[in-house]
């Protein structure tokens, strides 16, 4: 039976790709043909379609508790089935090869991929698969344009739609009011911004690029944006929002959700799981809020829930801090099963929105103190699902992104 296993390619590949990952991985050592075979495309692709799930398997977050932790990460697994919470796990990045001086963050994760950025080099990226530790380092030089006023990369993967990721670099400023064209008041008095587009896609290893100019509010692109089910958005207090279609290739509009009448109402998370984007808003108690998910045709936000968690913090349940910190928000199995992930005192804690149970995740020795306080500050943790995707070369630098080029700005109304 071995013998004839080993000598055909597709019994081999029907055995393997029904294994879980973790007994994969080290099926890698058995022969360098099964080390071959597994380490194909085809193979890679095969597997991540066959066990995937929309739902994550592990939360990550940046873990930084001194300076000798350069290149980790923590890891929590969505279920606290066979965990200690006394033992939270940590991973590294150090196959990045980053020097040991310069911190690494996670600033996104998609369907098993990361985006890091360099923090002591902010135009340094890498995109990789912690899993494989297969990696595309790149170099995205400063705009080319004077008085830009930032710049965001997201990454793009979705296995069910095509094995090849994109990248997106959105780079843009406030016109200059010294063109005829730049600088006007759009409808409402806003302002024209000046978009510069850059798209790297790993199927045929290039960019390609063009340019916008739209009316926006002063404080639109003011926070981050939240890449989420094809489109780039960015939630700030405006009435109308923007949010870039990626595949379109053209900015939208998008509604905030409706406000109450208490003046003391703040958006504490905004974050995407399970292909929607949801906001969570406080009210003036900091243990009641709403969640809402946005609509797919992005035109109106459901309210999902409302959430009181003043029963959660009571002595008999051994949560004596009556405060928390909301580091991510994630989907269940059942479509309506909602996770909170929370930090509270020395503990990370999952909470069950519909049926209102908790579970300890993580407890953190005293003396970690500072780098927990450090976790709740330091904002969103990211969903992640481990599998071997990858599409590229294991490892290799990029040349940064062409020049802008002017001559293809296209002008819009609104």
């Amino acid at each position: 039976m071995a013998s004839t296993v080993e000598e055909s390619t597709d019994l081999l590949n029907e055995i393997l790709v029904r294994l879980p990952l973790k007994s994969l991985l080290r099926f890698k050592c058995v022969s360098k043909r099964w080390l071959s075979h597994i380490s194909t495309s085809y193979f890679t692709r095969s597997h991540t379609l066959h066990h995937y799930t929309p739902f994550p398997s592990h939360i990550v977050h940046n873990y930084i508790p001194n300076d000798t932790y350069n290149s980790s990460f923590l890891t929590m697994p969505c279920s606290t089935e066979n965990t200690d919470p006394s033992n939270p796990f940590t991973a590294d990045f150090n196959f990045l090869n980053v020097p040991l001086q310069q911190h690494t963050y996670i600033e996104q994760s998609c369907n098993g991929i990361l985006l890091i950025q360099g923090s002591d080099e902010p135009n340094s990226y890498y995109v990789c698969n912690p899993v494989t530790k297969q990696f595309l380092a790149l170099d995205l030089s400063p705009p080319t344009y004077p008085n830009h006023t930032g710049q965001e990369v997201f990454l793009s993967f979705d296995p069910l739609r095509s094995p090849h990721y994109k990248l997106i670099a959105i780079r843009y400023k406030r016109d200059s009011l010294s063109s005829p064209l730049h600088g006007i008041l759009g409808p409402n008095n806003n302002t024209y911004f000046t978009f510069e587009i850059s798209i790297y896609s790993s199927k045929t290893a290039c960019w390609s690029g063009f340019g916008v100019s739209i009316p926006a509010e002063e404080n639109t692109l003011h926070e981050y944006g939240i890449y989420c089910n094809g489109a780039v958005y960015w939630c700030n207090k405006s009435e109308k929002c923007l949010y870039f279609d990626v595949e379109k290739l053209c900015f939208k509009s998008f509604p905030m959700p409706q406000r109450g009448q208490i003046e003391d109402e703040q958006v504490s998370y905004i974050g995407h799981s399970g292909g929607h984007l949801h906001i969570i808003i406080e009210q003036s108690n900091i243990l009641l809020f709403d969640i809402f998910e946005l609509q797919e045709d992005s035109s109106s936000w459901l309210l999902k829930f409302h959430v009181d968690l003043q029963g959660l913090f009571d002595n008999s349940l051994g949560l004596f801090e009556e405060s928390f910190d909301i580091l991510c928000l994630f989907c269940q199995e059942k479509e309506e099963d909602l996770v909170l992930v929370l930090v509270t005192g020395y503990q990370i804690i999952l909470y069950n929105i519909l049926d209102r149970t908790y579970k300890r995740l993580i407890d953190f020795n005293p003396s970690l103190s500072r780098f927990v306080r450090a976790l709740a500050d330091s904002g969103c943790a990211f969903e992640f699902s481990k599998n071997l995707s990858w599409d590229g070369d294991s490892s290799y630098r990029l040349a940064s992104t062409e020049s802008f080029d002017p001559s293809r700005l296209h002008y819009l109304d609104s």
